[in-house]
């Protein structure tokens, strides 16, 4: 696999576009004819699966590719750089916007306060700080940074112990179900960090063990998610039952192999790796734009609850992701890579 590669680009794309829509129409209430993306029997709000299991399987390639463990503050700075700054600017953005929105609805009370902002900011609530979501999609990110200080401590043990590093992954990914599905909260664990510890583990994994299948027998992957439709028809409340699990391991795990196998890369293809690193900030943005999107009602007589504005908040999405990627995190992550270069010397 490449640094950047066509086949995971198109799959973050098409994953951050289905997120916008799935919080377009539970933000707006929109009823769509033949397709529900938010209330069907498919749930769409499991597609951050899909991102787990990304970050888990390249930053595993991370690992593989060099001869040495770096030093777990030269790996936490590399990921904190591209995550932590656009975090908190997208956080301060939303409360200002909030604040805004309630004083135009006629709100009497604002619902969050300063240590609900810095926790937000900083992506740290990790079981630590019972605080309230401002932009409610960063506790993806919050989750995947714990998971990356997880797979850090995980290897550096499998090392010291000689031991294969599948044994504590496949402990995390059992600890993360246990989490989320008997309600666990505590230091480092809750719902969604469980959520994200068995997603990004399960990307670990089959990073590790991905190039031992045979491509003629890519095929029986689609037996999974013929499987899982079974399911969701006829024992729907069973799959509800353990979600993200049968998600992963049923939808994205397939989608994932066969799309890295059979996609080939496009040496050239510019705007599919922009769009690609883009989606970053299309996942980050949506939730501000999103309180933007619900002042419109009370400046205008726009209607929300029409495809073409759906279709238009869509591509708004977009625009501000790519603009977000070139005019904000480029130039930050240029400032602190040479903040970090001279600080080494």
């Amino acid at each position: 696999m490449n640094s950047r590669n066509t086949a995971i680009d198109i799959m973050k794309i098409s994953g951050a576009t289905l997120i916008v829509l799935h919080h377009y129409q539970q933000g707006t209430g929109i009823v769509l004819r033949h397709i529900a993306f938010y209330g069907g029997k498919f749930n769409f709000g499991y597609v951050v699966e899909l991102f787990f299991l990304i970050s888990g399987l390249l930053t595993y390639r991370t690992f593989k590719n060099t001869d040495t463990l770096p030093t777990l503050p030269k790996f936490w700075i590399g990921k904190m750089r591209r995550i932590l700054p656009l975090l908190t600017i997208s956080v301060m953005v939303e409360a200002a916007l909030r604040y805004i929105y309630l004083r135009m609805s006629g709100g009497e009370k604002v619902y969050f306060g300063l240590l609900d902002i810095i926790v937000n900011a900083t992506g740290t609530s990790w079981g630590i700080f019972q605080v309230k979501a401002i932009n409610q999609s960063t506790w993806y990110l919050s989750a995947l940074m714990l998971c990356y200080l997880e797979l850090y401590i995980s290897i550096w043990i499998s090392k010291k112990l000689k031991i294969q590093p599948d044994y504590p992954w496949l402990l995390l990914m059992i600890i993360g179900v246990a989490a989320t599905t008997y309600g666990w909260k505590g230091l480092f664990i809750e719902g969604g960090i469980g959520r994200g510890m068995f997603s990004f583990f399960a990307g670990t994994m089959l990073a590790k063990h991905m190039g031992q299948v045979k491509r003629r027998k890519d095929w029986l992957l689609l037996v999974l998610p013929a499987s899982f439709i079974l399911l969701l028809k006829y024992f729907h409340d069973f799959v509800r039952s353990g979600a993200f699990v049968f998600y992963t391991l049923f939808i994205w795990i397939p989608i994932v192999v066969i799309a890295i196998r059979y996609i080939p890369h496009v040496k050239k293809g510019r705007i599919i790796e922009v769009l690609g690193i883009s989606s970053f900030g299309v996942y980050i943005w949506n939730e501000p734009l999103s309180v933007i999107r619900n002042m419109l009602p009370i400046l205008t007589d726009a209607s929300l609850q029409t495809k073409t504005a759906m279709t238009i908040f869509v591509i708004c999405n977009w625009i501000v992701g790519v603009c977000s990627y070139f005019l904000i995190e480029k130039p930050i992550d240029k400032v602190l890579k040479k903040l970090i270069d001279a600080r080494s010397k």
